[in-house]
């Protein structure tokens, strides 16, 4: 069985939308840039985009 990347993509935000790229770097954590940022209520609370769909 063969195995073929046919894409790679970014996610600097997590929920949000992703960024295409032709290469990455790989850290301890993973990608570089990768989900690296979240957007959080003002009590701290993670949001994600399932929740502000409507």
């Amino acid at each position: 069985m063969a195995i073929a990347l046919r894409g790679l993509y970014l996610y600097p935000l997590k929920s949000c939308a992703p960024l295409a790229q032709s290469d990455a770097v790989v850290e301890p954590r993973g990608l570089a840039g990768d989900r690296r940022w979240m957007v959080v209520d003002a009590t701290g609370r993670f949001v994600t985009g399932r929740q502000q769909r409507g």
